[in-house]
C-alpha cells in the first residue's frame, strides 16, 4: 500500500545469512549494518528526486 503511494519499502538481510556475504555473528553487527544501509539509502538518486531535500 505504501509504495503505491510513492513511498520507498527496503529489506535487509543481515551479514552471514540469506543472500548477504560475510559472518553471521548474532547482536553484534546489527547496528553497523542498519548504518551502513540508511547511509547507502541516503544517496540513493531516487531519494533526492523524491523531493526530500536529500539531506
Amino acid at each position: 500500500m505504501l509504495v503505491r503511494r510513492g513511498m520507498q519499502g527496503v529489506v535487509q538481510d543481515m551479514r552471514g545469512t540469506f543472500g548477504s556475504g560475510g559472518r553471521f555473528v548474532a547482536f553484534l553487527q546489527e547496528r553497523e549494518g542498519g548504518l551502513a544501509t540508511a547511509a547507502g539509502l541516503r544517496e540513493q538518486a531516487w531519494r533526492r528526486a523524491a523531493g526530500d531535500g536529500g539531506g
